[in-house]
């Protein structure tokens, strides 16, 4: 059975404040979908259907003449957003698995992309069934609904299908994410926090990149 570890990446300040108080700060999806980053960025984001297709024609029509153009294409895709979707909430994390029988030096899968690319500090979760038990708990006390998986990653330039907040392009799988997903009553798709409490006990603050560093040993009975 896998041993797992949960990881978010951030500013210093962010990460204190998640540690100390147990803080957390989630964004919409559609701020997502709309942001310029290299990380953070995805237009995917509260999408619910995608369509792709190699080849195929497009016919416009002239509102006034009625005369058709048809133009030759090579590649399309169709998008189906939805503004409900878009409104909930999502809290990011990096996913860890390893087994008794890896290489100890787990801390060496970290991308330097993923370093770099969310801030100066990291928390590792190390007690990650207590910390989804307290975010459950905290969501459900506000009334919101709340989801919480491993993102699946996909190669969505040649898929057809539905997506939805756990399906994300396979250009982002080094981030290996953990995603909480929470629906609001409200889905006014402004960003929300939840308290959880401290962390101490069950999570530790490092440098982002001392997760490089990162070892475990098999204890001895």
């Amino acid at each position: 059975m896998p041993n797992y570890l949960l990881f978010k990446f951030g500013e210093k300040e962010h990460m204190e404040a998640l540690v100390n108080d147990g803080e957390l700060y989630l964004q919409t999806l559609g701020y997502y979908a709309d942001l310029e980053h290299r990380e953070r960025g995805d237009k995917y984001e509260g999408v619910v259907t995608v369509r792709s297709s190699n080849g195929g024609t497009l016919k416009v029509k002239h509102p006034k003449t009625g005369e058709e153009h048809s133009i030759q294409l090579t590649y399309s895709q169709m998008r189906e957003s939805d503004s409900s979707l878009k409104a909930v909430n999502v809290y990011c994390l990096y996913c860890m698995q390893f087994e008794e029988t890896d290489s100890p030096e787990i801390g060496m899968r970290f991308s330097v992309d993923v370093i770099n690319g969310f801030g100066d500090a990291a928390v590792m979760i190390y007690d990650v069934d207590a910390f989804l038990n307290r975010v459950v708990k905290a969501a459900e006390e506000e009334d919101s609904v709340i989801m919480h998986r491993i993102v699946r990653y996909l190669d969505l330039r040649d898929y057809t299908g539905d997506l939805g907040p756990f399906k994300k392009d396979s250009r982002f799988s080094h981030q290996n994410e953990y995603r909480i997903a929470v629906g609001t009553p409200e889905r006014n798709g402004k960003p929300i926090k939840l308290n959880v409490g401290s962390l101490e006990g069950i999570a530790t603050l490092m440098k982002s990149d001392e997760v490089q560093k990162l070892t475990f040993r098999v204890a001895e009975e």
